[in-house]
Order: C-alpha cells, then structure tokens, then sequence
C-alpha cells in the first residue's frame, strides 16, 4: 500500500507518544459532544478531540451520538425526524448533573470556565451544538487533530460528507481534520471527492472476520483511508504493527481504564481515544517506558 502523505504525525507535539484524543469530548467530565465538553478537553491537555455528527430533519450537521435524543436530551425521537431549530432548544447537559462524580481538581475547572454564577445545575444550559458552533470552539486552540465521525448510512452517506466537507472548507482546516465512521463506504465517497482530507475507518470489537491483522488492512484499502480506527480490545501490539508496516496510523478508542491506557501506550498507536484526557496525560507524564526496537523500525519504515 502506498504511504499516504497523511501517515505520519508531524502535527503532533511528541512522536514518541500517543496523542491524546478526548472522546466526545472530556465526556467522563462533561456532558457528550457538547461546547463544555470540548471546552474543558482544551483545558485539561487534550491534543485533539473526537465528536460525532448527524444531520437533522432540514440537513444541518448537528454534533451528537446517538440516532435518538432521548439518552442525552430532554426530548424524545429520532435526530433525523427534528429540525434544527427543534434540536437546538434541548437540555443536553442536565442528564449529566445526576452521574456527575468528578476527581479532585477537576471541579475548579469547571469552575472557572462555568459562566452560569448561581446556577445549581453546573451543565443545564448546555445544547446540543451544531457542527460550526463546535468548530468555532475548538479551532482557535490549535489542536493536532479534530476527528470527526459520519453518523451515517447509505441512505445519507454523501450528503453528509458534502455537508461536512463544506464546512472544513470554509474554515481552511484540512491538515487537521480526520473524518471517520464505521460506515466505510462514506469514508470512500469522502476519499474520492476529497483526497486531501484524512480519513479513518472505525473497527469494534466484535465480529470475528475484523479481528487479523490482515482483514483489517485490507478492509482499510478497500476504504481508502488513512488510518484504523480500532476498538481498544483489537488494538494489540502485534495489529499495530502489521498495520504500521502496510503505512497505516492506528487510533484506538475508548481506553478509560488505566490498565488499558498502558498497554495502548506499549502497543504503539499513534492516538488514544478516551473520556478521560487528564487521566491519559498523567499516564502518559509518570510513564519511563521507551518503545522498544521493532516499534521504532516500524516507525521509521511507516514514514519514509
């Protein structure tokens, strides 16, 4: 496979290290895929961000997970069925104010980019923010990389891609962008009409034909992407490598748990999703691991 321009992190603030993608956001701080989510990624050390993207009723990217609003809303039915306006006067943030458990330190953060004063509820003026609003925030932090998953299916894959394309384009920021979804044929569409844009394709855990190596490099050609996006219990040293060695970056999601974050980090992907940036970056910090030989030859061969 012939190396794409894109396979090797010169974006990236350490080399040796895996980038620190905040998953939704801080979403283990923060209500999901929203601006206080994205924010407070920012203010934690995040390197980049990950969010997911649908399009509502009347076609406008908003940013949000799951097909239904009812799990982090106040509403109920499908994102497809409202319209913009309908979506935007949501509470996406109080749901969170029951479950919210944060570490010590964390809070005064909150705090300080908290505007609400008095108000007991910490995220009950949070919406679900459409796919600009977003990028206003996040943008101006420089981060390395912005991924950007097509909540989609053959029925909207390319009026998707065009919508979000559209708008990476007006704000001038292909080098950093990465679209990804587990729906490969949008990452092909997205590919073939814009191929200086970076692409992933996405990868569970399940499903026993995904799980070699060599299935998964090949379903990522078949794609034509850039990178694997892979579940974090496929990510294993052995997968990262043969994946490295056929050109590949691999990103792996979504490692919250300590143990995990480590043996990614031994694993040698190039990005860590997680809803715990700050727990990543004090790993990442405290950890004196070196990769060893066969890692860094791999390194090297991946971008020549």
């Amino acid at each position: 496979m012939k190396t794409s321009p894109h396979n090797h992190r010169t974006s990236a603030p350490d080399n040796r290290k895996p980038m620190i993608i905040a998953h939704r956001g801080a979403s283990g701080l923060a209500p999901e895929n929203t601006l206080r989510a994205f924010r407070l990624a920012i203010a934690l050390g995040a390197e980049g961000v990950e969010m997911d993207v649908q399009l509502t009723a009347d076609g406008a990217p908003v940013v949000i997970h799951d097909a239904h609003v009812n799990r982090t809303t106040n509403g109920r039915g499908p994102v497809a069925g409202l319209t913009l306006e309908e979506l935007t006067v949501l509470d996406a943030g109080r749901w969170f104010d029951r479950r919210l458990a944060l570490r010590p330190g964390v809070r005064k953060t909150i705090e300080r980019i908290s505007k609400e004063g008095g108000n007991n509820h910490i995220y009950s003026t949070e919406n679900v923010p459409t796919l600009e609003a977003a990028l206003d925030v996040l943008v101006p932090s420089s981060l390395a990389r912005i991924y950007i998953e097509l909540k989609c299916d053959k029925r909207n894959r390319e009026e998707m891609a065009d919508a979000i394309l559209a708008i990476v384009r007006c704000l001038h920021i292909e080098e950093s962008v990465t679209l990804l979804s587990f729906d490969h044929e949008a990452i092909r569409h997205t590919k073939r009409i814009a191929p200086d844009i970076r692409t992933a394709a996405t990868f569970p855990v399940s499903g026993r034909a995904l799980v070699t190596s060599r299935s998964i490099t090949e379903s990522v050609k078949e794609a034509e992407a850039d990178e694997a996006a892979l579940h974090y219990g496929i990510a294993t040293q052995r997968v990262v490598s043969a994946l490295h060695e056929s050109g590949l970056e691999v990103s792996a999601w979504t490692a919250n748990r300590p143990h995990v974050m480590k043996r990614l980090i031994a694993s040698g992907v190039d990005a860590i999703m997680t809803n715990f940036p700050d727990r990543l970056k004090d790993i990442i910090a405290s950890s004196n691991s070196r990769r060893s030989p066969s890692i860094e030859a791999v390194r090297k061969v991946r971008t020549r």
